[in-house]
């Protein structure tokens, strides 16, 4: 039987090449630069890689958030005043835990998020496109609780239910999804950072967490769905993550369910 889902997490949910923006600088929508222009990147690159943990963190509050619409298409809306304290408040608490690199989606709410940490820790802000939302497609700019907006429901298959062939109409479907956000993710395990955080999105967390890991749990977003600047934090190598940490919370061994 497929389950109710909540407003907090519909809501949550609806809000590979690795660029380099300086940090502390203005956030941008475009290209900087290639990870592979960084000094030392090839010796570092084809070196073995072994496990490493990846923490995820949701975007601050955003214009997009408080308007009640979709809003996935490049730049997106900015953070709200809110926005940017919660971001400022999630850097002073993530530079105290040795955070080495910083990552952050070509959405500029990501990177706005991203940049009092990116600054605090003295390192720049590299932008991944494939860490961007879920797209909106044909929903785009529609009110996200809206009766003809089932873009919520084509997360909830992939989350929930596992069924990657669900599609947004205009949009990607799962398989589409997983492949961009996979990308995204090996491109952050290669790029010989120790301990690195990468900020991104709601659904787009949820949604690879839920298929890119081998411990998710449904009860997992239905309980602790994940508000502006929480986050999920991830341990292993490509092809075998497992969630370390969901929303503060550290994760069992709970049978994967998506």
């Amino acid at each position: 039987m497929r389950r109710t889902i909540p407003l907090a997490l519909a809501a949550a949910a609806a809000s590979a090449c690795v660029l380099v923006a300086p940090a502390g600088a203005a956030p941008t929508a475009g290209p900087l630069g290639s990870i592979a222009d960084l000094p030392g990147f090839g010796s570092i690159a084809q070196q073995p890689g072994g496990e490493k943990s990846i923490t995820f963190v949701r975007h601050g509050e955003s214009y997009g958030n408080v308007s009640g619409y979709l809003h996935t298409d490049v730049p997106g809306p900015y953070l709200t005043d809110t926005g940017v304290q919660q971001a400022e408040a999630k850097a002073q608490e993530l530079a105290a835990e040795g955070y080495d690199c910083v990552f952050a989606s070509n959405l500029v709410r990501a990177q706005q998020t991203a940049a009092p940490t990116a600054a605090l820790l003295d390192v720049p802000v590299r932008i991944l496109p494939g860490l961007r939302e879920v797209e909106g497609g044909a929903y785009e700019s529609m009110p996200v609780q809206g009766r003809d907006n089932k873009y919520v429901d084509v997360l909830m298959a992939w989350i929930i239910d596992g069924d990657l062939d669900a599609a947004v109409p205009g949009g990607e479907n799962g398989h589409e999804f997983m492949d961009r956000t996979d990308a995204a993710v090996q491109a952050i395990y290669d790029s010989g950072c120790e301990k690195p955080v990468a900020f991104a999105h709601g659904g787009m967390i949820m949604a690879w967490a839920a298929n890119g890991t081998g411990n998710f749990a449904p009860d997992m977003v239905i309980e602790r769905p994940l508000g502006n600047t929480d986050e999920v934090r991830v341990s292993g190598s490509p092809g075998d993550w497992a969630i370390a940490e969901w929303n503060g919370v550290p994760a069992g061994t709970a049978p994967a369910g998506g």
